[in-house]
């Protein structure tokens, strides 16, 4: 039998500006491979979303900064409005989101993206290492102390808690389309 999650949509939010590409990259993957029984489309910065925007890898990021640093700052707005723009729209078409953030590191895009979902009425797990401890104090007006999570592992457990039925949501926030729809 599939579960309320099958079909369902997740993006997958994280800092990339100041990150470590590889190891998003193999964060990113951990997570679709665990929560490949779930049946969800995880949608990934770091992976073709739509046929009309380019990948957002290392390379680009490297571009963007080494254009910035030489004041090519039109080149730079029009590329980061691509990003912007594609990584906005991916966390639209998105069931839910799920944001790992490291808060002593500048996160603006993450943040954004959290924020936009958020006033979107999207869940959104967030996935602090320290736990709600080191919730940007802003941010903590948008989660309850129970919507923070310490790890990936903590949240794909919460995920097949939900997809089972052992952990009731909201379906006033939660917007699930009905089966023949998804």
């Amino acid at each position: 039998k599939k579960g309320i999650l099958y079909k369902t949509k997740c993006y997958l939010g994280c800092q990339l500006q100041f990150g470590d590409f590889d190891q998003v990259k193999k964060e990113h993957d951990y997570f679709k491979e665990k929560t490949k029984p779930l049946g969800l489309t995880v949608l990934s910065p770091l992976e073709p979303i739509f046929t009309s925007s380019e990948l957002e890898s290392k390379e680009l990021h490297l571009l963007i900064k080494e254009e910035l640093k030489e004041g090519n700052f039109n080149f730079v707005h029009e590329e980061m409005k691509k990003i912007r723009s594609r990584d906005l729209a991916a966390c639209d078409l998105s069931t839910f989101i799920v944001a790992k953030l490291n808060p002593t590191v500048p996160a603006f895009g993450l943040t954004d993206e959290i924020i936009t979902s958020k006033r979107n009425g999207r869940p959104v797990f967030l996935i602090l290492e320290n736990g709600y401890s080191s919730c940007p104090l802003w941010l903590c007006s948008y989660f309850k102390p129970n919507w923070v999570y310490r790890s990936y592992d903590e949240v794909i457990d919460i995920l097949f808690q939900i997809d089972s039925g052992k952990q009731e949501i909201d379906l006033k926030t939660w917007k699930i389309l009905i089966d023949h729809l998804k």
